[in-house]
């Protein structure tokens, strides 16, 4: 594998494990930019990059949903998807909490125009300067969307992604939404997002 070596050299150390090799699915991987969570397949040579779960809701919430949040979030690092957020508080804070708990990476696209408004677990702040119009961001950089409890701002979001044909997994949320993928727990929401994206945990 002389290119996957050549790469592997050529890429400098960037955050936790660099190099860290390991078996996923019955493929052996190494993790050559744990900050993007970039992968060389060791055994075909493929760069491949993981799911984006996309996680909307309320940015203030109840403990137990701010808990629910969390407890999806770190079944989502648990499994190596990338979780985007809006970056604020409540279900998105909750979520990243998790995420980040659990060594995944955290995005956040946020309203204002600056980094400091993230909530303290999103590992990439953005800023968009957008206001409510990075809803339409959120949605478009996500593989699919799972949205926890919510307002307006949550339900604009799930009908942008419903829009385009983007899976929308409901927990706790707007009730009685044709399209929607409504489940009861976080582990059916994960058990349901494999299904929906597929087995893989990662795009090639």
């Amino acid at each position: 594998m002389p290119r996957a070596k050549e790469r592997l050299e050529a890429i400098p150390e960037a955050g936790y494990r660099f190099n860290q090799t390991f078996v996923m699915e019955g493929l052996k991987y190494q993790l050559i930019f744990p900050m993007a969570n970039i992968f060389v397949n060791m055994e075909g040579d493929v760069m491949e990059r993981p799911r984006h779960i996309g996680i909307i809701g309320a940015g203030t919430c109840p403990d137990a949903t701010y808990q629910l949040a969390r407890n999806l979030g770190l079944e989502i690092g648990k499994k190596g998807w990338l979780l985007i957020c809006g970056g604020l508080g409540g279900v998105m804070e909750g979520a990243a909490r998790g995420c980040s708990e659990a060594g995944g990476l955290t995005v956040g696209l946020l309203p204002g125009l600056t980094k400091q408004s993230a909530n303290p677990f999103i590992r990439i702040p953005i800023p968009t300067g957008l206001g409510e119009g990075r809803n339409l961001l959120v949605v478009r950089g996500s593989d699919l969307l799972v949205s926890i409890a919510g307002g307006y701002g949550t339900l604009s979001e799930i009908a942008l992604a419903l829009k385009i044909n983007k899976p929308v997994i409901g927990l706790e949320t707007w009730k009685e939404i044709s399209g929607i993928h409504y489940v009861t727990d976080y582990q059916e929401a994960i058990r349901l997002i494999i299904q929906l994206l597929g087995e893989s945990s990662h795009d090639t």
